[in-house]
């Protein structure tokens, strides 16, 4: 019976692969890639800092497992990329997001604490590199409002901020004192994840110049429950479809945003992601 229950899944998840997704995955690929042309940047300035040199085929391997995380297999179906703010570390047990009955992890701890132990341990460089674009591709996650809230969505009903397009790409630099600050803070995988995601939370609860928060587009957990997930929340007065939708396109006055609104708050998005990504390949050079 088990086995029938699990196959009735595994069919449903084939079928419709972009259950619980993020990022598109071009996207992934975008910002891992600018996370290699900044490492190169700092690894200038600081070579005996970062000695660990990536050849493109490297880079190549990373790219793909980051993009190959969400392609459609047993194991994405029963490891979901929602972030669990009450996550015991200590303990490895659920906070707010319990597995389901059928044994799906619902929150991304479980398999992403598996990836960090690779990353430190394994024995060949595939496994380790795939191990990193795995690591990547989840914390690349945490900057999604919908996955930090965190918000159930699927396929058919998709966040508008996954897709999103501003005006312009976002375009960072990289200097010597840049690359000085973020070597600072040359934290554990654990922790760029948790912090991350904890700006994320932060940013949608943080008010802008007209004293409105991105609350009214994505509800934090557990100030607002959904009422049938554990440990998820909802999407506020302004709908899963309000993000990107300009002035005229709304009723509600606090859904009324300007395109450089939208555009100021994914490319702070974008940034985070980036950085924080170059923030772990920071990390794995105390593992060369």
């Amino acid at each position: 019976m088990q086995q029938m229950i699990k196959s009735t899944l595994w069919v449903f998840f084939v079928l419709f692969p972009c259950v619980t997704f993020g990022f598109h995955p071009d996207k992934h690929e975008q910002h891992t890639q600018a996370a290699f042309e900044m490492y190169s940047v700092c690894q200038q300035y600081f070579p005996h800092v970062l000695p660990l040199q990536f050849d493109s085929q490297a880079i190549d391997q990373v790219v793909k497992a980051n993009t190959d995380l969400d392609a459609p297999s047993f194991s994405r179906a029963w490891n979901w990329h929602f972030y669990d703010a009450a996550y015991d570390y200590q303990q490895n047990q659920p906070g707010y997001i319990e597995n389901n009955v059928w044994g799906m992890k619902r929150s991304l701890h479980p398999y992403f604490i598996k990836q960090v132990v690779k990353l430190e341990n394994g024995q060949s460089n595939k496994t380790r590199y795939i191990a990193l674009g795995e690591l990547m591709h989840l914390i690349q996650d945490m900057v999604v409002p919908a996955h930090v809230a965190p918000i159930y969505h699927v396929a058919w009903q998709p966040d508008p901020f996954d897709d999103y397009e501003p005006s312009l790409p976002t375009v960072l630099s990289m200097s010597r004192i840049k690359c000085g600050e973020l070597l600072k803070h040359n934290a554990s995988p654990v922790f760029l994840l948790t912090q991350l995601a904890n700006r994320t939370r932060k940013a949608i609860l943080s008010p802008n110049e007209q004293g409105r928060t991105w609350r009214d587009y994505w509800l934090i957990y557990p100030d607002q429950v959904a009422p049938l997930q554990s440990g998820f929340t909802q999407y506020g007065m302004c709908g899963r479809a309000g993000f990107g939708l300009e002035s005229d396109a709304v009723s509600i006055q606090h859904c009324q945003q300007t395109k450089s609104q939208y555009d100021a708050f994914y490319h702070a998005r974008v940034t985070d992601s980036i950085e924080t990504s170059l923030m772990l390949l920071f990390f794995i050079n105390l593992y060369p």
